[in-house]
């Protein structure tokens, strides 16, 4: 009996780690959710610019912010549930979501880096 019962766990354990990492089919791949949330973050900067600063036209951010999405998500190939049901997956998967946060974050300070990087003016003769 006891032999059955280790065999059990074994197998379990096994199973367990062999469905470490992946990722179910209707979920987006790491690299494709980086992409798309890194592209959703920017048209949500954008929105909130363009309904802050554009006063003619009074535009309104949720408006606004819903239009951004929308052109993310069709440049993305992909719809507002897609992404949801994905997003949904990877902040449920905590081992998974550090590892998308963590390459928005370098991404972000490697382009702030860049944009800060000061450029050397000519030298004079």
């Amino acid at each position: 009996m006891k032999v059955y019962l280790i065999l059990l766990v074994l197998i379990f354990m096994n199973a367990g780690c062999a469905r470490e990492g992946f990722i179910p089919s209707d979920i987006m791949q790491q690299q494709q959710m980086q992409d798309l949330v890194w592209d959703v973050m920017v048209a949500e900067e954008y929105a909130k610019d363009l309904a802050v600063t554009d006063t003619v036209k009074n535009k309104n951010l949720k408006q606004e912010r819903s239009i951004a999405y929308q052109q993310v998500f069709d440049l993305h190939h992909t719809t507002r549930e897609d992404f949801k049901r994905s997003f949904d997956y990877y902040a449920s998967h905590p081992d998974l979501s550090k590892v998308l946060f963590d390459t928005l974050s370098k991404r972000a300070n490697r382009k702030r880096e860049s944009s800060f990087r000061m450029i050397t003016p000519p030298k004079l003769r």
